[in-house]
C-alpha cells in the first residue's frame, strides 16, 4: 500500500470517526430527554391507576349496600363462611366497612335476615361455630321436598 493510500484510509476512518460521534451526541442528547420524560410518564400513569381504582372502590360502594355485598361474597364463594371471613372478603373487594360503629354485628344481622329469608344456609362448624353458604337452586329444592315431606307425613297421621 502507498502513502497516498494510507493517507486516504486515514482520513476516510477519521470522518468516519467523526460521524459516529456526532451520532452518539445526538442520541445521548436524545436520550438524556427521554428519561425525565418517560419518568414523569410513569409517575402520572401510576396516579391514574390509583384514581381509578380509587373510583372504582367509591362506584362499588355507592352501587352496592351492605345486604348485596354480603350476598355476593357468599354467592362467590363455594364454601361456607364466617362471618368474619365475609367481613374480609369484602374489604379485600374494596368495600368499606369501617363506616359502621360495629361492622362485625352489622354482618351478623344482614346473615340472620338472608337466613330468615331462605337465600343463606348455616353450616355448624367445629364447636358450633356457624358458618353461611349461598343457598343454591339444588339446596333450595331438596329444602322444598323435605318440607312437602314433612307436611307428607303429618296429613297421613
Amino acid at each position: 500500500m502507498s502513502t497516498v493510500q494510507y493517507e486516504r484510509a486515514l482520513a476516510a476512518a477519521k470522518r468516519e470517526l467523526a460521524k459516529l460521534l456526532k451520532q452518539r451526541q445526538e442520541i445521548d442528547v436524545r436520550i438524556s430527554r427521554l428519561e425525565p420524560t418517560i419518568g414523569h410518564l410513569e409517575s402520572l400513569q401510576k396516579r391514574l391507576k390509583e384514581k381509578a381504582a380509587a373510583e372504582s372502590k367509591s362506584k362499588y360502594e355507592l352501587t352496592v349496600g351492605l345486604t348485596e355485598a354480603v350476598r355476593r361474597t357468599l354467592q362467590e364463594s363455594h364454601l361456607a363462611l364466617t362471618a368474619v371471613e365475609i367481613g374480609q372478603r369484602m374489604e379485600k373487594h374494596g368495600f368499606d366497612l369501617s363506616k359502621y360503629s360495629n361492622p362485625l354485628a352489622s354482618v351478623h344481622t344482614v346473615l340472620t335476615r338472608l337466613v330468615t329469608a331462605g337465600q343463606v344456609k348455616v353450616d355448624l362448624q367445629p364447636k358450633n361455630k356457624k358458618a353461611y353458604r349461598w343457598m343454591t337452586t339444588l339446596d333450595y329444592a331438596i329444602t322444598l321436598l323435605k318440607g312437602i315431606e314433612e307436611l307428607t307425613k303429618k296429613g297421613t297421621r
